[in-house]
């Protein structure tokens, strides 16, 4: 079995946060400042009864499906001889996922599996929008949505995409505006692709107005308070403090083994 690497502190608040979700037998659990998938996701190992670094293997199966799509994604759009060179639509795809991937997927952060389904998602609209499949398009809706639902630094950048993709399927059927048979298919795929979307990320946003009375994706309170730490202190950067400001703490606090080791 694989070992965690060194990893931010967070990484003991997802496991701890996934261990006690999936004893507890809950579906799932609101935390102020993370989306509730994130919780979910770390508890299955615990539920199916393995280590915690079972998280890795499932990390590097996300990966493994992002390349797979980027290999065909990347053929498709460049129209590559499938006969001469069936292999070179994931000779491209392949160092990238390995360079920028690999190193955070041997931790327990949502870093590596959000990206590899925001990726996933990406690559299935093009293997949609170039075959004209729009069963594609779901896919890739359901995978933007759980990217979101696991790491809320995707929430803006899903919805610019959705707003994009929606324009360019206007635009180019906009011929076809008078015969809705010749392009029913494409307006149902973009149809599923918001509402697959969609779907997690306003059941995100309906957790926290049950338990804080206010429409956020996450807790306001903590958007502000954390804001000011990262952005207004001249003693902080993202994720990095030095001893300023009633919270110090050394190099070797953020960078661990799960459980205290350095």
């Amino acid at each position: 079995m694989f070992d965690f690497a060194l990893q931010g502190f967070d990484a003991d608040w997802y496991l701890e946060a996934g261990k006690q979700l999936a004893e507890s037998g809950a579906l799932l659990r609101w935390c102020p400042l993370r989306p509730f998938g994130a919780a979910l996701y770390v508890s299955i190992p615990f539920r199916l009864g393995l280590p915690p670094e079972f998280l890795i293997v499932m990390n590097y199966a996300l990966m493994a499906l992002s390349i797979l799509l980027a290999g065909l994604a990347m053929n498709a759009l460049f129209h590559t001889d499938q006969r001469r060179w069936p292999f070179v639509g994931w000779l491209v795809a392949i160092p990238p996922h390995l360079v920028f991937i690999t190193g955070v997927a041997r931790t327990a952060l949502m870093d590596a599996p959000a990206a590899c389904l925001a990726l996933s998602g990406i690559w299935l609209l093009i293997l949609g929008f170039t075959g004209k499949k729009f069963w594609m398009y779901a896919l890739a809706g359901f995978a933007f949505g759980l990217a979101v639902i696991l790491r809320a630094f995707y929430l803006y950048p899903v919805i610019i995409i959705a707003v994009l993709f929606v324009a360019m399927l206007f635009v180019r059927n906009l011929h076809h505006y008078r015969s809705f048979k010749a392009y029913r298919r494409e307006v149902l795929g973009g149809m599923l692709f918001v509402l697959l979307a969609a779907t997690p990320i306003l059941f995100q946003f309906s957790l926290t107005h049950h338990f804080t009375g206010t429409w956020s994706f996450i807790d306001n309170t903590k958007i502000q308070y954390w804001s000011n730490v990262h952005l207004t202190s001249t003693w902080a950067g993202y994720d990095t403090l030095v001893p300023a400001g009633g919270l110090p703490y050394d190099a070797s606090a953020c960078f661990k083994k799960p459980g205290g080791g350095l």
